[in-house]
């Protein structure tokens, strides 16, 4: 066995959960179809290569698809006539083999995925003659300019996130803002000429005008003379028409000196444990013992640095890509470096690793290609001739206690929304923690003077961000150890929303300034930022994410920014500005959205109607629309909450199949899912995807028993939409009326109607599903702006699940900007002036909740 220390091997997490592919999978000797994205991952590493590192950018875009198309061998033949061209014959050397490994490697050094644009641009069209870096976040999504003699190409990631793509003037600018400088400019515009002084983007970034000027879009969306058109800067990315002049180009290219290359001995995979459709993977990464990595030394300290830089990819996209530094003793003897990552991966399918490592002391480089395809069983051996650390829950709390003679680590149920009560245990190591005091945000509630060191604590009944605490005590009263543990974290894209102070605040004194922190699954915050015009305020570590902070500088205007750190990493900020001027203050109020179904008397959609067909009142007062768009290019975020009680025996296999069928016809590619199983407590099944297959295997494994937990799971599935921006839908099936909820009905009802998540529900009638049940079902709809539904056999699923795809695809976003003044309960209802049309959207909303556009999160009394 080779003992690999804790100080050797650096462990990643699982950061790959949730990132899966779908869609078929063909035997390797097959043909490809257009329609297959998995194809191009099952073919030999060198057409892989061709396909993904740049050749295959050469070819118009009907020979790349034709490639598809082929048999491997046919596919093949293509490729190596291809290379095999010779476009300058008179000399002794092919040439474009040549400058495709020039520009292969320029794109390489800059650690670019293929799904990247800016490699794209750097294989086809070489370095810019000049490139800037936008570091504007409070205005800005990240964003470069780079130039190719007199145009002009600016560069994004999308929501922040993602691989860089080229921007179009037909994406409108409003993408490249930041969602709140975006709503600061819509107000500047409305009141452009009665507030003096510059705009905002330009007053928080000096190089907005540069923006501007490459999209020749002054603002949000004043067009200036030099406003390129999509269809030449899209040329960027096309095959070159004349493939001598690129090659002598490309040829031409210069490269920066390399360093000593590293030498890999290999890349290991070894798949330890199956979890429901995930595989547990571990990627040993092994350096022989004479590899030329150098030590750094200091004093009697030596070390050995390195850096790896790792890209996932499918056929389609990049999965993840991140950078993890190794500090590492040196080898000693025969013995080799070994650097360990672990990952979950998806059982069966195929994925692209591509990792570079950097020696920083020596400057050494070494890469590596692999494909590999996830087995659907895990290795027998699993990796025994080597000493991996498994990663199972009572393995890490061992090494969590050997840290200390005196440890104690706190336990609780492994759940993503916990709320009501639950119990806590703290594992305690040696003798001296004489009591352990277990506390809620703070507030001590439970002591505990001798073993077993549990605790029945009770929670706030709807779920909130918490902080629960076990502290060690000796039996003097000193802390001996302790620790904490953060539940009902909110989960989706990173992302910053200051609480408060509101929307423009004037502080007079001293204030208050709290965030909540929305982190992606897999993830933890790493350090949250609270900076007063840029000038560093508190670093907080760990929730609750609040900060004490002076007086804003006189009536000045003035700007609060929070900002959070993931352990990977990656970074999300918001901005809240202080003493507005009160002329923007007054512009500054929330859109009310309201997603709204409109049905003929067919029951079928309604396309084609315009803003005014409709009729908004609130309390019965006229409403002015201002924005209106047929929703079928929103983002979708699907829930499916299944009822698996043990009454459900006969039916829940129907209702799994049609579930599954349905998520697979309304799941796009810009769209997740989610499924939670509720029998006597809600459990979620599969965390949000875009794998359909993903959740139908959650699913399969799922077995009817126990009872029915109705009330608690309608808060649960929509508290997990809490961080989700866009079109939110929880279906949710049952058979039979609550009997194990820790909530009232009332409560659940009220909190689903303050949320923004429009509920369908289906009750599968039987002996259990009484009146007091389809009363429940009823009002949860209609609270909602969603729809009931009852049948009397599984079978039926399928067309009713046909019904609610209808009207999904038949609605409308309205918003507006409520004209009233208050906090209470408002009444809302949508008319459509056409006869024989019916529109039906949320009976009403909490301003500061519900189907507001500047907050999203279901209200958190």
């Amino acid at each position: 066995m080779i003992d690999i220390s804790r100080r050797h091997v650096f462990l990643i997490p699982a950061i790959f959960l949730g990132l899966l592919i779908s869609g078929p999978t063909a035997p390797r000797d097959d043909p490809a179809s257009p329609d297959d994205p998995v194809g191009p991952l099952l073919w030999p590493e060198e057409q892989q290569n061709f396909w993904f590192e740049g050749p295959a950018w050469l070819l118009p875009e009907e020979e790349r698809e034709e490639l598809l198309s082929l048999s491997e061998e046919a596919r093949g033949r293509r490729m190596e006539a291809f290379l095999e061209r010779d476009p300058l014959p008179k000399t002794p050397r092919n040439e474009l083999r040549e400058a495709i490994r020039i520009r292969r490697e320029l794109m390489f050094r800059k650690s670019l995925s293929a799904f990247d644009e800016r490699g794209r641009l750097l294989f086809l069209r070489g370095r810019p003659d000049e490139r800037t870096i936008i570091d504007c976040t409070r205005a800005f999504e990240p964003l470069e300019i780079w130039r190719y003699g007199e145009e002009h190409l600016i560069l994004y990631r999308p929501g922040g996130k993602g691989t860089y793509r080229l921007w179009l003037p037909l994406e409108s600018k409003r993408v490249l803002y930041t969602r709140e400088m975006e709503l600061w400019l819509e107000e500047w515009e409305e009141v452009k000429g009665r507030v003096r002084g510059r705009r905002m983007d330009r007053r928080l970034c000096p190089e907005a005008g540069e923006v501007d000027r490459a999209a020749g879009i002054s603002g949000l969306s004043r067009e200036t003379e030099h406003r390129p058109r999509s269809s030449d800067l899209l040329r960027y990315l096309d095959a070159p028409s004349d493939l001598v002049a690129w090659v002598r180009k490309a040829s031409a290219t210069r490269l920066p000196p390399s360093g000593k290359a590293l030498e890999i001995a290999g890349l290991e995979t070894i798949y330890r444990e199956r979890r429901g459709f995930l595989m547990d993977t571990a990627l040993v990464l092994t350096f022989p013992p004479d590899a030329s990595v150098e030590t750094f030394a200091e004093e009697d300290e030596e070390e050995v640095r390195l850096v790896v830089d790792g890209v996932v990819e499918t056929a389609e996209e990049l999965l993840d890509e991140y950078r993890v530094r190794f500090v590492l003793d040196p080898p000693s003897g025969d013995a080799p470096i070994r650097l360990l990552l672990t990952e979950e991966l998806r059982a069966g399918a195929p994925y692209r690793i591509r990792l570079r490592v950097t020696d920083e002391v020596g400057g050494g480089e070494a890469r590596l290609h692999q494909t590999i395809r996830v087995p659907e069983e895990p290795d027998d051996r699993a990796g025994d001739d080597l000493d991996l650390a498994a990663l199972s829950p009572d393995q890490r709390l061992d090494e969590q206690l050997k840290e200390s003679p005196h440890g104690l680590v706190l336990l609780v149920p492994p759940r993503e929304v916990v709320f009501g009560g639950m119990r806590a245990r703290a594992a305690v190591r040696g003798s001296r923690i004489e009591e352990v005091v277990f506390s809620v945000d703070g507030e001590p509630r439970i002591t505990r003077t001798a073993p077993p060191w549990t605790a029945e604590l009770v929670l706030p009944k709807i779920p909130r961000p918490l902080i629960v605490r076990a502290e060690g005590l000796d039996d003097e009263g000193e802390l001996v150890a302790s620790d904490e543990v953060f539940l009902n974290q909110p989960r989706g894209r990173l992302s910053v929303e200051i609480v408060s102070p509101e929307r423009g605040a004037h502080p007079d004194g001293p204030f208050t300034a709290e965030a909540r922190i929305t982190v992606p699954e897999g993830r933890r915050v790493q350090e949250v930022r609270f900076l007063l015009n840029d000038a560093s305020m508190t670093r907080l570590s760990e929730p609750p994410w609040r900060a004490a902070l002076p007086e804003p500088r006189g009536s000045e205007l003035s700007f609060l920014t929070v900002e959070a750190e993931l352990d990977d990493g990656s970074r999300a900020e918001e901005v809240r500005f202080l003493n507005t001027p009160y002329e923007i203050g007054e512009v500054d109020v929330q859109m009310v959205e309201l997603y709204t179904t409109v049905l003929g008397r067919d029951g079928g959609m309604v396309p084609g109607l315009e803003p005014e067909d409709f009729r908004v009142l609130e309390d019965g007062r006229p409403q002015k629309i201002e924005k209106f768009e047929l929703v079928e290019d929103r983002p979708l975020t699907m829930g499916v909450a299944l009822d698996v009680s043990a009454s459900m025996f006969a039916s829940l296999r129907e209702a799994h199949r049609t579930a599954v069928e349905f998520l697979d016809r309304i799941i796009g590619s810009r769209d997740q899912a989610f499924a939670v199983a509720f029998s006597s407590e809600p459990l979620l099944a599969m965390p949000r995807t875009e794998d359909v297959g993903a959740v139908a295997a959650a699913l399969d494994d799922l077995r009817a028993e126990g009872h029915t937990a109705l009330h608690d799971t309608v808060v649960f599935s929509i508290y997990y939409f809490t961080g989700v921006e866009g079109r939110r839908v929880l279906v949710l099936l049952s058979d039979g009326d609550d009997t194990d909820s820790r909530l009232e009905f009332e409560d659940a009802l009220e909190y689903a109607r303050q949320s923004p998540v429009i509920i369908y529900t289906i009750g599968l009638q039987n002996d259990a599903l009484d009146v007091r049940a389809k009363w429940k079902l009823r009002k949860l709809a209609e609270a909602t702006g969603g729809r009931s539904f009852f049948i009397s056999r599984a079978e039926e699923l399928s067309g009713i699940y046909r019904q609610i795809e209808r009207e999904l695809a038949s609605q409308y976003l309205l918003a507006y900007a409520s004209d009233q003044t208050g906090l209470e309960y408002r009444r809302v209802e949508v008319e459509v002036k056409r006869r024989g049309l019916d529109a039906r959207t949320i009976p009403g909303y909490f301003p500061g909740s519900g189907p507001t556009s500047r907050r999203d999160d279901p209200a958190v009394p």
